[in-house]
């Protein structure tokens, strides 16, 4: 189940949710450009970047995330590691799989360690929109 933190708007008085997403690459232009897509569909969402393997299982225990995207082929730490890790510390959110390396052997491991679905790279709005459809959001 998405945490989904809640912003009251001043002027309106509405509840607008605001989405905390992580994202785990070790593109700073594969951040960006994620970063640009979910903006268009979260625009005052906030995100827990990490870089490597290392920097999200330090990071990511801790943070309440609606959900991950986790590249696969990262130094130090590769995203089947971090996945099977983090599943290990009891982390909940869905974690989506965003690579190039999308070879059914893959797939079929990430999903026995528990991630929500894939998204294969380079990524695109229309991707990405279907990827936040699939995890009803």
């Amino acid at each position: 189940m998405a945490v989904v933190r809640v912003r009251i708007s001043k002027q309106l008085g509405n509840l607008d949710p605001i989405m905390k997403i992580g994202i785990v690459d070790d593109s700073s232009f594969a951040r960006d450009r994620l970063k640009s897509c979910l903006n268009r569909f979260f625009p005052d969402a906030s995100f827990v970047e990490c870089g490597d393997g290392k920097v999200a299982l330090k990071r990511l225990p801790g943070e309440e995330v609606d959900f991950i995207t986790l590249d696969i082929v990262m130094p130090k730490l590769n995203g089947i590691w971090v996945l099977k890790h983090l599943r290990e510390f009891d982390f909940q959110a869905p974690i989506v799989i965003l690579t190039a390396d999308i070879q059914e052997g893959t797939q079929t491991i990430c999903r026995e360690l528990g991630c929500c679905g894939f998204v294969e790279k380079p990524i695109s709005e229309e991707k990405i929109e279907s990827m936040l459809v699939d995890l009803g959001l």
